[in-house]
């Protein structure tokens, strides 16, 4: 269920295109610190992906696995258009109980591209360029809004699926990050970023189950 009263942080903190690190806290109407999840992912640079994690009790593991891209976000897509993303990974090892070496899973996600946002306002700051996706999660199939900038990335989501909305409110641009483009007809750019952030929200959302 989820509870009004509680205020939540998420901080996203993108290194590299090889590196990514989360940390959110959940607080009540007291300050007092009832939940927290933190992770860190890293491309290895050899087809193996490494997720570490720590929750709110101190637990916390690693595991590494092969990750095979079966069918990737289109690069190019314009209004109307569904665009996917499907890989398969392989445990190689493992220090956490979810999961043995050798165990297979898949992840996937669809999005469409529903509607063009010139400019837009969120807490206080305008973003131009933006595209209106909406994402389908593959583990509830819930409908989320996704509101991506140019040169940006994610800035508002709608999460049907948890019952919460998230709102960008601080971004520090790295000078290493494609920078990407938006006109009347298409957005240009990867999303596999945000592909390796959705794998992260999921890894935290089956931990808090």
């Amino acid at each position: 269920m989820y509870n009004s009263d509680l205020t939540c942080t998420d901080v996203d903190r993108y290194i590299s295109d090889s590196s990514y690190e989360y940390s959110g806290e959940c607080k009540d109407s007291s300050d007092n610190a009832i939940s927290g999840y933190s992770s860190t992912w890293v491309d290895n640079g050899d087809g193996t992906e490494t997720d570490s994690w720590t929750d709110f009790y101190g637990n916390s593991g690693t595991q590494t696995k092969k990750v095979e891209v079966l069918t990737d976000y289109d690069s190019l897509v314009t209004i109307g258009t569904t665009t996917s993303y499907l890989e398969r990974s392989t445990i190689e090892s493992t220090t956490s109980e979810w999961g043995q070496v050798g165990d297979e899973s898949f992840y996937s996600r669809t999005k469409t591209v529903v509607g063009l946002i010139e400019s837009v306002e969120v807490a206080g700051k305008t973003y131009r360029d933006c595209i209106l996706m909406a994402n389908v999660r593959n583990w509830s199939r819930a409908t989320d809004l996704d509101m991506y900038c140019a040169d940006v990335g994610l800035v508002a989501q709608t999460s049907n699926s948890i019952g919460q909305n998230y709102r960008l409110v601080s971004f520090e641009p790295n000078n290493t990050r494609s920078t990407q483009s938006l006109n009347s007809q298409s957005y240009s750019g990867s999303d596999k970023t945000s592909a390796d952030k959705a794998r992260a929200e999921m890894q935290k959302a089956r931990s808090q189950d």
